[in-house]
């Protein structure tokens, strides 16, 4: 098994996540994001169950 950690590939997904977080709190469009979010998991549930 390789665990070997790439840190910069992390670094990057971290950056980019941040700045979208960011981004999204300073335009108030993360509510919006976090409402998406949970229809599609529900979604994704009531499949489930079918």
């Amino acid at each position: 098994m390789n665990r070997r950690v790439h840190w910069k590939e992390l670094l990057l997904h971290l950056i980019l996540w941040l700045a979208t977080e960011l981004i999204l709190n300073l335009t108030e469009l993360s509510d919006l994001s976090n409402y998406s979010e949970f229809v599609l998991q529900q979604n994704r549930l009531e499949l489930r169950k079918a």
